[in-house]
């Protein structure tokens, strides 16, 4: 019986470890929800992350990537600084300016991202 409680237990604890934050309601909580599956490499969530028109192409580049360079892209991720300087909307597109900082290394990328429905999801 306390073999069974303890296996109970943990597993209720290791579930509440797994579940990610879906937030989908703004750009940035999109942004963020995309950065938090790469950090955990829930993949699920990282192809759920983009626009529903991207997911097959997204589903099959993942499925085509090694062990290794997964882990290497939850390293960077989790390695890189993230800044959100600007969000700019345009109809039912967003375009996200991002600061990324990685060691000594700084670069600007813009984001684009959709809404689908309530929720934003990104563009590749």
């Amino acid at each position: 019986m306390i073999i069974r409680l303890f296996v109970v237990l943990f597993l209720v604890g290791c579930s509440q470890k797994l579940v990610m934050k879906r937030d989908f309601s703004t750009p940035e909580a999109a942004f963020e929800t995309w950065k938090g599956a790469a950090t955990k490499l829930d993949l699920r969530l990282l192809v759920e992350s983009y626009a529903q028109s991207a997911r097959p192409s997204i589903e099959e580049e993942l499925a085509r990537t090694t062990q290794e360079a997964l882990q290497a892209m939850r390293t960077e991720t989790q390695r890189t600084q993230f800044f959100v300087e600007k969000v700019v909307f345009e109809e039912n597109l967003a375009y996200m300016r991002i600061r990324r900082k990685m060691r000594n290394t700084e670069s600007i990328e813009v984001i684009t991202l959709i809404k689908e429905g309530s929720s934003w999801r990104l563009l590749p």
